[in-house]
């Protein structure tokens, strides 16, 4: 017989002592030497159907104890879904990570299997790490499922372990969304923010689109940054509308690529902006809304800067004027009590103005080496009468400040000196006495100002450099504006010195101190500011003829009252800007006196028609405005004018600047 033959022979009592089909097929899936189950899916879990013997030694019951249960309870996949089918649809391609849960049901025993409720002989105990891989059966909702006990971990695979267990919590606890796409723009990946912020579980997530979840105005802006990632391969920073809080995200996204460096998902890092947003717009809006408020203080300061001035440029204008006759002491007393409020009154607008000013940043400090000693004499020598009628002693050592310089501007030095003892003297008791001393305070030159006065409280100290804050004025009817500190403090600190309060208490008197940087002796040929002027009786101007624009009948009469004392002076009077150009043309006279408001044009565009035109171009033009902005003021210095005088006018400086406008124009 040959071989062919021997083999069929073979083939045929095989055949004939085997079992049939079912049963071969039953065997072998019950001997097989893998833990092997068939699973059911139905709805939204997996049921295990039947269990071999390695399955039921491993999960530690009999098959008919397993049968029919849930997956889930037998075994702890770490990535169940709810769909149990697309679950295992996926452990097809790329096998799941479970671990056995332990001591599994009730019910009879089977061989090899241990008591219900305890592992079984050679059973993994529970939390056994498994690896589960499944094959569909074709045309069945049934799953072939094997199970692997995993060898315990290297050391190398624990620490990746733990490794993607922390990156895993990072992602999670993460305060920003992070996301992964797909292709097809769906959801693979989401933290737990991204649950918190949408209300959304994962598994309402993952498979979903954009446009699946979010409004369409929003899903269409993520997706055509999503575009640009796809088609540059590129990471993009981009602000994305948050319709539902109606806010923004700041998103992050970039493409994960795979060996070949081709993109096949996209990450995304989102971070909610609204709130920053928020508080830049309301920033903006309050910068916005403090420069209309700063402007419209500046506007309203200019406005009643001008309707202070024009009254008071009549009542101390004439006030000087009556000054200069021979009156009764009565009526002579009666000028200067009428010259003195208006003076007050003047005061407390230049000095509402001075701090505008400063705040403003549009404050001029011209800081020289000072001598020390001279803004303090000439300051003295102004609060000396006042010290003298109410009896009080000013006592003035110079020897700490002999021979010393600082940094600082003469004239507003010698303003904040003036107000330190215009202060000692008017809050002094009767037949006190200020004292005057220097120190050195560090690199810094100290000077004081002590006083015997009735000190002040705790309370008065905090508020001493606030504006409008009129120290103990409830217990003295000394005038004040309450401005005089504020002012010294800012021009202070404009001169990069300091002033303050060094001792006080009540009934012991106070003692205030100023400090500044020391300077380097100036050149001899610098000079020191010359003193107040003295007012004339007259000042002869020769002939010439003077245009005053102003519609003002009483600034009128003033300037003409004036002037009268000034010799042949030919004044020519214009109400309105269009025919002040027109008489400018036709009488070219020697100076031109200008208003600013006026009826019908404003003094400026009188100004630019006057250097237009050939005729009048050279012509001096003085300003007399009771604007006195320093913006206003610089704007037409730049025009061209000769000087800008405010009112009220001081009558000396008036005539002496039309006295020098009319040498300049003799000479030209």
């Amino acid at each position: 017989m040959d071989r062919r033959s021997v083999i069929a022979a073979r083939a045929r009592r095989s055949q004939a002592r085997a079992p049939g089909g079912d049963e071969l097929a039953r065997l072998a899936f019950e001997r097989a030497p893998l833990p092997t189950a068939l699973v059911e899916v139905d709805g939204e879990r997996a049921w295990l159907l039947r269990a071999n013997v390695r399955a039921c030694e491993l999960l530690g019951a009999p098959a008919e104890a397993l049968a029919g249960r849930p997956l889930d309870e037998l075994i702890l996949l770490e990535r169940l879904e709810r769909d149990a089918h697309g679950a295992l649809g996926r452990a097809c391609e790329r096998g799941m990570r479970a671990s056995t849960r332990g001591g599994a049901a009730a019910g009879g025993a089977a061989p090899g299997s241990a008591a219900p409720g305890s592992a079984a002989p050679g059973s993994a105990p529970p939390g056994t790490l498994l690896e589960v891989s499944a094959t569909a059966l074709p045309g069945h909702a049934v799953f072939v499922v094997q199970l692997r006990v995993v060898s315990e971990p290297s050391a190398v695979e624990r620490e990746l372990r733990e490794a993607v267990r922390e990156l895993e919590g990072i992602i999670d606890y993460s305060a920003a969304l992070i996301y992964v796409k797909d292709r097809d723009g769906r959801y693979t990946l989401v933290n737990r923010h991204f649950e918190r912020r949408f209300g959304f579980a994962r598994e309402e997530v993952l498979g979903r689109t954009d446009h699946d979840l979010y409004p369409p105005q929003s899903a269409a802006s993520y997706v055509e940054h999503d575009r640009i990632v796809w088609e540059t391969g590129e990471a993009v920073e981009v602000e994305e509308p948050a319709e539902d809080i109606g806010g923004s995200w700041l998103s992050i996204k970039f493409p994960l690529l795979d060996d070949s460096g081709q993109p096949y998902a996209l990450a995304g890092i989102s971070t909610d902006i609204t709130q920053r947003i928020r508080a830049e717009a309301a920033a903006r809006d309050a910068r916005d809304e403090a420069e209309r408020a700063n402007r419209a203080k500046s506007d309203f300061l200019s406005r009643m800067s001008h309707e202070l001035r024009t009254p008071l440029n009549a009542i101390l204008g004439f006030g000087q004027l009556l000054e200069l006759e021979r009156l009764e002491p009565e009526g002579r007393q009666s000028v200067e009590q009428i010259l003195k409020a208006g003076r007050h009154l003047l005061q407390l607008i230049n000095e509402v103005l001075e701090v505008t000013r400063i705040e403003a940043g549009a404050q001029h400090i011209a800081l020289t080496p000072v001598h020390v000693c001279e803004p303090l004499n000439e300051a003295l020598e102004l609060v000396r009468p006042l010290a003298r009628e109410r009896g009080i002693e000013i006592s003035v050592d110079m020897h700490g400040g002999l021979h010393r310089y600082v940094s600082a501007d003469f004239q507003r030095l010698k303003q904040v000196l003036l107000n330190l003892l215009s202060n000692a003297v008017k809050y002094n008791c009767e037949e006190g006495v200020v004292r005057v001393t220097f120190a050195d305070a560090g690199t810094r030159l100290r000077c004081l100002v002590t006083d015997t006065g009735p000190g002040l409280s705790a309370q008065d100290v905090s508020r001493a450099f606030l504006p409008f804050e009129r120290l103990a004025a409830d217990r003295t009817e000394t005038e004040g504006t309450g401005l005089g500190l504020a002012l010294s403090k800012s021009l202070m600190e404009a001169m990069h010195g300091q002033i303050g309060i060094q001792h006080t208490a009540p009934g012991e008197g106070s003692t205030f101190f100023l400090e500044l940087e020391p300077a380097a002796r100036p050149q001899e040929s610098d000079a020191l500011p010359s003193g107040p002027a003295v007012v004339p009786e007259s000042w002869e101007l020769g002939p010439a003829t003077v245009l005053y624009v102003e519609d003002n009948l009483s600034n009128f009469e003033l300037v003409q009252r004036i002037l009268e004392r000034a010799g042949a002076i030919e004044l020519i009077p214009a109400m309105q800007g269009v025919l002040a150009v027109d008489l400018a043309a036709q009488h070219r006279p020697d100076v031109i006196l200008l208003d600013l408001d006026l009826p019908d044009i404003k003094g400026g565009e009188v100004l630019r028609r006057l250097k237009r035109d050939e005729r009048t171009a050279k012509i001096p033009v003085l300003i007399l405005s009771a604007d006195a902005t320093l913006a206003q003021i610089e704007r037409l210095e730049q025009q061209g004018i000769e000087a800008y005088l405010t009112k009220p006018l001081d009558i000396p400086r008036f005539l002496d600047t039309v006295k020098s406008a009319l040498a300049g124009r003799a000479e030209a």
